[in-house]
């Protein structure tokens, strides 16, 4: 789906990374991580099986993902200790080769999130990470609505961008929110002194109006199912415009499903095929399927340095003494996303 949130979101935050794909030759199943088939969460046991209504399977009972360079077993067991087939048409053996390489792959790849407070650790500052709540398998997604939601990005874009500059919109429609809303009510009146000249004077803010403006968004979907045919559409449910972080974990994921479905297909097919079945009624034939590749951690960082060359070509040397232009990471207190945001930092830098 389109990209992700420029102020960093927490990992915690159940609206995970949609990022832009693109097609590869491999079995089409999409890496979408709030409707995907089985999820699990590091230390802790899933509790529920996320996706459309019409799989009708029973909920997942999890096996829990261990402490990056913790000394339990790495057998990944479940509560009682006990590998317990709970995935159907997927074998327990097959289902803690794949928890292994879930938390292995992770990593090695960085789809972490900072356990907070150094893991309980006595060392001063110590850091301790563990596997990101992500889906273990991938959930099968109707190739035409996928590439309906990819072909509506730049659209929707050009839509948000010529609404943030209308100013007389903008507050009209939120003027009933920003009296209830205290977050609203701050961006309106940021927005109104420096794009607007208002209560400042017309002076204030007239460099950032003559300024570029990079746009990253978000645009979030549902698999509708439509009750009159029995096929399915997408449907809206929001679009972020701040929408830079989890591009890292999007792209790892996308990286991880697609390593998986290769490595244990014949293992996976059964799963694999009775998904596809439930979603579209039929398990295709050969073809260009799966995984899509996410370019998130291509394309943004290539957006941000492409916005940083325009700013040092505008304004470099503008002043005497003037120091090089640096790209500002702010981050909340007690983040816990830390690694999703240093791998944008690192991509940025190369």
């Amino acid at each position: 789906h389109m990209s992700r949130k420029c102020g960093s979101k927490s990992a915690d935050d159940p609206s995970i990374v949609r990022a832009s794909m693109r097609r590869t030759r491999r079995p089409l199943l999409s890496t979408l991580v709030a409707s995907a088939s089985l999820a699990f969460r590091a230390h802790q046991t899933a509790e529920s099986f996320s996706g459309p209504p019409s799989l009708k399977r029973p909920s997942v009972s999890l096996l829990r993902a261990p402490r990056t360079g913790s000394r339990s077993d790495p057998a990944l067991a479940s509560s009682d200790g006990d590998m317990t087939e709970s995935v159907p048409n997927v074998s327990p053996g097959t289902l803690a080769t794949l928890v292994e390489y879930a938390t292995s792959f992770s990593a090695a790849n960085g789809l972490q999130v900072e356990s907070g407070s150094g893991g309980g650790s006595s060392v001063p500052g110590t850091r301790s990470y563990v596997t990101a709540p992500i889906s273990l398998l991938p959930q099968a997604y109707p190739r035409d609505q996928f590439e309906r939601a990819t072909s509506l990005a730049g659209p929707f874009n050009l839509l948000v961008d010529r609404i943030s500059r209308d100013g007389p919109f903008l507050k009209e429609t939120h003027e009933d929110v920003r009296g209830v809303d205290e977050y609203t009510g701050k961006l309106l009146e940021m927005y109104e002194e420096v794009y607007l000249g208002e209560r400042r004077g017309d002076g204030w803010g007239r460099f950032a109006r003559s300024a570029d403006r990079l746009g990253i968004q978000r645009s979030d979907y549902m698999l509708h199912e439509d009750s009159a045919t029995g096929g399915h559409v997408i449907k809206q449910v929001e679009l972020n415009t701040i929408a830079s972080s989890f591009a890292g974990l999007a792209s790892g994921v996308a990286r991880l499903h697609s390593f998986e479905t290769e490595r244990l297909g014949d293992e996976l097919r059964s799963f694999l095929e009775g998904n596809e079945r439930a979603v579209t009624g039929k398990v295709s034939d050969g073809g260009d399927k799966g995984v899509p590749a996410s370019p998130a951690m291509t394309a943004l960082p290539a957006a941000i340095s492409v916005a940083y060359d325009r700013y040092v070509e505008r304004h470099a040397g503008a002043g005497a003494g003037s120091s090089k232009p640096v790209v500002v990471f702010v981050v909340q207190p007690g983040e816990t996303n830390t690694v999703d945001q240093r791998l944008l930092e690192f991509a940025l830098h190369d």
